[in-house]
């Protein structure tokens, strides 16, 4: 009975991430001070989810073994044996919660150092030219579409090339950075490329970022 309540509990606290997790990405701002308080947190969530899929994964187990041993006809069996019986009869819905959970644990172990090297380093400036937007149009396995831009552009000083992503461009800033622009000076966190501000420097004015409504 204690197993099953912490089964249940867990679950339930599965679910909870995962609404978490889609209301951070929804109001993740794409440019703005905030932007990397919402990386960290949703770092520190795909962390917290991963460890209950691996909780999940692990409690399954002991289910199935305690129900496996709990047969007065497996009592005599060895490790071995009740071992190999109970992992013959764990579903593929166990191993893909279990595959999941270690690629969320991957993917936080990546995103928070990074996280926590620019919370202490702070911001940089750089100015990019030669820069393009494309638009892209993502789609699920159930049939979510989700259209997004990249950013791409040259640092003008060291010639590194850029790359950023913004969910939400007006037509208007598209239009500038593909074709009227000089420069476009942006001021952002290094290893997260979170972007706080964004001048773009056109031949007869000057867009700002986040004060433009995107």
């Amino acid at each position: 009975m204690h197993l099953s309540l912490n089964a249940k509990t867990v679950k339930i606290l599965y679910f909870i991430g995962m609404i978490v997790l889609a209301v951070l990405f929804i109001m993740t701002p794409d440019i703005g001070k905030s932007v990397l308080i919402y990386k960290f947190a949703i770092a520190i969530a795909f962390l917290i989810w991963g460890i209950l899929c691996f909780a999940l994964f692990v409690i399954n187990i002991l289910l199935k073994r305690r129900e496996y041993k709990s047969d007065p006809d497996n009592q005599a069996d060895d490790f071995e044996d009740t071992f190999r019986k109970t992992f013959g009869n764990f579903d593929f819905k166990g191993i893909a919660t279990l595959l999941f959970g270690i690629l969320l644990i991957g993917v936080s172990v990546i995103q928070m150092p990074d996280c926590i090297k620019d919370i202490n380093a702070g911001t940089t400036e750089i100015v990019l030219v030669n820069t393009s937007v494309e638009q892209h149009r993502s789609t699920s396995s159930r049939g979510f579409s989700r259209k997004y831009f990249s950013l791409k552009g040259t640092e003008l000083s060291s010639g590194e090339n850029y790359k950023f992503r913004f969910d939400r461009l007006s037509e208007s800033v598209v239009n500038a950075l593909n074709h009227d622009f000089t420069r476009v000076e942006m001021v952002i966190y290094p290893n997260t490329k979170a972007v706080v501000s964004m001048e773009i420097h056109c031949t007869d004015k000057t867009i700002v970022l986040p004060d433009e409504k995107i």
